[in-house]
């Protein structure tokens, strides 16, 4: 049986880049002249990891238009990691990863059950909107992964996708130990000795007079 690849989902505001960022790792490459996003889409990419493992990954490209939110979430219940992605140029893409995105996933999921990083987009620009203790603030409070990344210059793209993998596959493992631990202390666990204590020894004897009529009765 082949193994399932692991399901990736980038989330995020219209026009911060998760497309691009999905067309560098697939070797699309960049495109300025791009559309929004309508809907769910996804690609498969054959990633190795700097162990020399190597994998698949099925990676979802979703809509940050209102619209169709309801639709990400769906996707996002199912993938086993999730990539928050928010635009250096666009200081409401930041405030959203918070009071529109991780709401949303709290609303839809347990966030401790899945792996999830946060990504800058657009560092290829020289000026920023956003206060980069604003971004430790939130990295620290939700204990995110963060990382820097330009699709644009190809910066930082596939380190990106093997930091996430990475992630996953080491809480499957961690998960598949827990699982397994626990059976064996099921296994492990012996059923309680009878208790003999009270048990009486019983004799059994004949009743003699009982044996004397049948005796009697048998005699000729």
């Amino acid at each position: 049986m082949k193994n399932k690849p692991i399901e990736l989902v980038l989330i995020g505001d219209s026009q911060v880049g998760k497309t691009s960022i999905i067309n560098i790792i697939s070797g699309i490459g960049f495109d300025e002249s791009l559309t929004r996003t309508v809907g769910v889409d996804f690609c498969y990419i054959n990633l190795k990891l700097d162990d020399g493992t190597k994998t698949k990954i099925k990676v979802f490209d979703t809509s940050g238009q209102e619209q169709y939110h309801a639709i990400s979430l769906n996707v996002l219940r199912q993938s086993d990691g999730i990539i928050l992605v928010f635009s250096k140029d666009s200081i409401d893409s930041f405030k959203n990863i918070k009071d529109i995105w991780i709401e949303k996933i709290n609303q839809s999921i347990n966030m401790e059950d899945f792996s999830l990083i946060l990504v800058e987009n657009k560092i290829d620009l020289e000026d920023s909107v956003i206060n980069e203790k604003d971004i430790l603030d939130l990295k620290n409070e939700y204990k995110l992964d963060f990382i820097e990344v330009s699709a644009k210059m190809n910066k930082n793209i596939e380190r990106l996708f093997k930091t996430i993998t990475m992630k996953v596959l080491e809480k499957k493992n961690k998960d598949k130990k827990n699982k397994n631990k626990k059976n064996n202390d099921t296994k492990n666990k012996l059923p309680s000795e009878p208790d003999n204590t009270n048990n009486k020894k019983f004799k059994i004897t004949k009743d003699k007079n009982k044996t004397e009529e049948k005796n009697k009765k048998n005699y000729c």
